[in-house]
């Protein structure tokens, strides 16, 4: 009987070395690609929030002017004066910039959000 169950004890852990092989050699390496494609998601999304608030502070400053600070590059500010406030341009990927209206920032903010959450 004892013979029996060290076979047993042999059988389970050849099995719990395989799951072990597999979760690391195959479902661990997915599971690290979702939740990095999952965090360039939810970066885009802050993006996109962080336009939404960009085009409500146009908004209150209606077809007025404007002044601002613009990140340069690796985190080296300008000043950057705003002639009108009514319009503005969008990075729509690719490089490609697209100049909208407020109203049209709006929509295409709320149809990539919209997008994005169903991903």
């Amino acid at each position: 009987m004892s013979s029996k169950g060290g076979e047993y004890d042999d059988d389970v852990e050849m099995r719990v070395r395989k799951f072990e092989e597999i979760l690391e050699k195959r479902l661990s390496p997915k599971l690290r690609a979702l939740l990095e494609d999952r965090d360039k998601v939810y970066d885009y999304i802050a993006q996109l929030m962080q336009l939404s608030n960009t085009v409500e502070l146009m908004r209150s400053h209606k077809g007025g002017k404007m002044t601002t600070q613009v990140n340069i590059g690796s985190n080296v500010y300008g000043k950057a004066k705003i002639p009108h406030t009514d319009r503005l341009f969008v990075n729509i990927g690719m490089g490609f910039h697209v100049e909208l209206t407020l109203a049209e920032a709006d929509a295409y903010i709320a149809k990539r959000k919209d997008m994005l959450e169903s991903y």
